[in-house]
């Protein structure tokens, strides 16, 4: 029986990917702003060097240099604005048109194509799409990244619930095997343990923050012979750029954890697994995601478990729909009496 493709409305659940998406392109260029104060702050510190510190034989080229700094970040800000342009744009397209294609058929075979979609081998249908890798904590959606490994349930029933986005390329939202035991979903209560793990995060990543701008204020200072006046001028604007940081994301990250009034319970059989290459500050790594009821989870917390395998995970619910989940517990469910 060869697969039959319907149109079907939008979920919420589809729709709260796809904001996410556009929110982590939007998230993406607010970034290339909150380095801008960094940026005013060297091309100042050349022009300060080069009025007052400076030869007059090496002034032009500090002069020349500084010109150059700024153009540059100029340009890195109106790129980042063309880019954000160009991805944001199908997919509020896509929104706007709440429609998406479910492709029914017999899975024979999955495969990484391209390096970043992934081919579904139907009965007489081969779909290349590219996953939407969400769901995992402090990460940001991913769409094209380089994947490396792709494994499902074979040789049964598969719903694929996927859109075409008007830049061509074909994003899978869903992917469910009818076959597979059913997944449970249950709400909860919140407590202080399951916004702790939220908090440690931040506290690392603003630890972070305030060593790599203290090392930069150091250079800096150092390289002004430490001159009193500069050194104040340099300590506020990297004070600025920090605030900048903590008010933009760290905090409102924790205050969506405080106010989730609900979680997510979630038990069922993994029906794929995904590897993919994806950086975590200056490293890249190998990370992996778990199909569960038709959605990818990539947690923090918890052990790789294999195909089939039924997992429990736990996640705080976002306060508002275009936040994601955060996983505080991901583990086996399989009974340890009858896996010995």
């Amino acid at each position: 029986m060869p697969p039959a493709s319907t149109l079907a409305p939008l979920s919420s659940t589809d729709r709260h990917l796809l904001q996410r998406l556009a929110q982590a392109k939007r998230t993406e260029w607010l970034l290339t702003l909150a380095l801008a104060p960094l940026l005013v702050l060297g091309v100042a510190f050349v022009f300060w060097i080069a009025k007052f510190e400076a030869s007059e034989s090496d002034q032009p080229w500090l002069v020349a240099f500084g010109l150059g700094l700024a153009l540059f970040g100029a340009l890195c800000v109106g790129t980042a604005w063309q880019r954000r342009r160009r991805q944001t744009t199908p997919l509020r397209e896509a929104l706007a048109h709440g429609q998406k294609q479910v492709t029914r058929g017999r899975l024979i075979a999955l495969e990484v194509c391209a390096g970043n979609s992934l081919r579904y081998r139907l009965a007489s249908q081969v779909l290349e799409l590219s996953p939407i890798l969400d769901q995992v904590s402090n990460q940001l959606p991913l769409l094209g990244t380089r994947l490396l490994a792709a494994q499902s349930l074979r040789d049964t029933d598969v719903e694929l619930h996927w859109i075409a986005l008007s830049s061509g390329l074909s994003v899978l939202l869903q992917a469910h095997y009818p076959a597979a035991p059913a997944a449970q979903r249950q709400m909860h209560g919140t407590n202080q343990q399951d916004t702790a793990p939220v908090l440690r995060q931040e506290l690392r990543l603003g630890a972070v923050v305030a060593g790599v701008s203290l090392v930069v204020w150091l250079f800096e200072a150092w390289a002004s012979g430490f001159d009193g006046g500069l050194m104040i001028f340099l300590a506020a604007g990297l004070i600025l750029a920090i605030a900048l940081w903590v008010l933009a994301f760290s905090l409102p990250r924790w205050l969506r954890a405080r106010r989730s009034p609900v979680g997510l319970w979630l038990s069922g059989p993994v029906t794929e697994i995904i590897t993919a290459r994806v950086r975590l500050g200056r490293r890249w790594t190998d990370s992996v995601w778990h199909r569960i009821d038709g959605e990818l989870w990539c947690p923090e917390t918890g052990a790789a478990q294999a195909l089939a395998e039924p997992v429990r995970l736990r996640a705080l619910l976002p306060a508002r729909l275009r936040h994601g989940y955060e996983v505080v517990l991901f583990e086996s469910a399989r009974d340890p009496a009858k896996a010995g």
